[in-house]
């Protein structure tokens, strides 16, 4: 290459060489003057494929000197003159994916797989579009599509166990050629997978690909960062199970309680006089029904001997439910007072009226108390008690 630039007149292949090497040792400054040429001279080309080789060629080093604007023209000057061909819109995808339009990225990506597909001509590694697509992909946080293209990348380079065939070949010294990846992509690739599965919560498939991982390289401190990430969320997870267990015993335990005291209240609503089912008094209760012009009256007749047996369980449902009741210790002093005067007024003979009018004391009692069963409870029963 010394030789081709030192020379004073160099001809169109002769710049165009020059800055292919260049590219290709990564000296995109020095590139770029002997491409800028072949493009000043663009117009002494005929065939259309030495048009698109220059004009790749001009992208790719508009790319390491960050010319984004002239290597985004530049395809597109390479797509009109051939929109048939994947390679171009893989590097379009690219250029996009570089400038932060990922959107834009994702659909040209897509563009060129459409095109690989239909197996128009082409000249593209297909596996490094798949690549492309899960990076665009992870920015857009299309995770699903992340591990679906890393799989189609890694499916088409050979498979995990052939690359761990190759990394053991190569650990044992061995010279291969022809490979097109490098190891360190792979290991790159395997943190994608093991990071993505990880916002799955799909710990078990994100240890797999660390166990890759560190078998390509035991040493290399992203893994151990990694492997870190995966013990400390595999842990987390087992917390949060237990944790869950934890209050889901606690949770049934709670309701078996309230179950259990609603069950209480039922039992002993629909064990005397009273069913809760249809809120009715016993079966001798009667109904009669008085019309008074458009309204219709319910008139309920029941016995003195009911009513009494009516009070009667009430005074023993608080008694069994006292400790389960939302009041403070005066308030239960209180109301034991009051059951105390009930049971005397109810085993007296005429006492319908003071039996009534401590009812609707307790009653104001229990209508200050919210989220109880049991205390809704108790207000409907005395509500029924003080309508007969």
């Amino acid at each position: 290459m010394d030789f081709i630039v030192s020379k004073e007149k160099k001809t169109f292949e002769d710049n165009y060489m020059i800055a292919e090497c260049y590219n290709i040792l990564g000296y995109r400054n020095k590139a770029y003057p002997y491409i800028d040429l072949c493009m000043k001279k663009f117009n002494i080309l005929e065939d259309k494929e030495d048009k698109i080789k220059v004009y790749l060629l001009y992208s790719s080093i508009c790319i390491g000197i960050n010319r984004m604007d002239k290597a985004l023209d530049s395809i597109d000057r390479s797509i009109k003159l051939d929109n048939k061909r994947a390679n171009l819109y893989m590097v379009k995808a690219d250029i996009l994916k570089l400038l932060k339009r990922d959107r834009e990225s994702y659909n040209f990506y897509n563009i060129a797989l459409k095109k690989y597909d239909e197996g128009l001509p082409i000249n593209c590694d297909i596996e490094y579009v798949y690549l492309g697509v899960a990076t665009v992909c992870s920015s857009l946080n299309k995770l699903d599509e992340i591990i679906t293209n890393l799989d189609n990348f890694i499916e088409i380079i050979g498979g995990n166990e052939f690359i761990l065939d190759i990394q053991y070949e190569l650990s044992s010294g061995m010279i291969i050629d022809g490979l097109r990846f490098s190891m360190d992509m792979i290991l790159d690739v395997y943190h994608m997978y093991i990071a993505t599965y990880m916002d799955f919560k799909k710990y078990n498939y994100a240890r797999k690909y660390l166990e890759y991982a560190l078998t390509i390289l035991p040493t290399d401190m992203e893994n151990k960062f990694l492997e870190g990430r995966v013990i400390q969320a595999e842990i987390m997870e087992k917390e949060s199970s237990e944790l869950r267990k934890k209050y889901e015993q606690i949770i049934n335990s709670n309701l078996t309680n309230y179950i259990v005291n609603v069950d209480s209240v039922s039992n002993l609503f629909s064990g005397g006089s009273i069913n809760m089912g249809d809120m009715n008094f016993n079966a001798d209760v009667k109904a009669g029904v008085i019309n008074n012009g458009s309204n219709s009256i319910v008139n309920y007749y029941n016995s003195e001997e009911d009513e009494k047996n009516n009070i009667d369980n009430f005074v023993n449902l608080i008694n069994k439910q006292m400790d389960n009741l939302q009041l403070n210790m005066e308030e239960k002093i209180e109301l034991q007072e009051q059951i105390s005067k009930l049971e005397e007024s109810n085993s007296s003979n005429n006492s319908n009226g003071k039996s009534k009018e401590i009812l609707k004391s307790i009653r104001n009692m229990f209508e200050g108390i919210t989220g109880s069963i049991i205390a809704t409870e108790i207000l409907k029963y005395v509500g029924q008690i003080l309508i007969k």
